[in-house]
């Protein structure tokens, strides 16, 4: 179902609110990566592995990839 231009503004004014928000108490916008090569060094947690096949790049190997885990 389409999002109407409407609902697209109102979700633009929320997200530019809550950044408004975060940066006037001092906390820093990041972007983490959706996959990263190590799964980390969380021995109680069991990480989501996936393998990566580049398809424009097919001189490259499938790489074994995961979701982070938060501790």
């Amino acid at each position: 179902m389409a999002a109407s231009l409407e609902t697209l503004k109102q979700r633009a004014s929320i997200l530019q609110e809550i950044r408004r928000f975060f940066i006037a108490n001092g906390f820093l916008e990041v972007e983490t990566p959706a996959l990263v090569v190590s799964p980390g060094m969380e021995p109680h947690l069991n990480a989501f592995k996936t393998v990566y096949e580049p398809e424009f790049f097919r001189n490259n190997p499938p790489r074994h990839l995961y979701l982070p885990t938060s501790p």
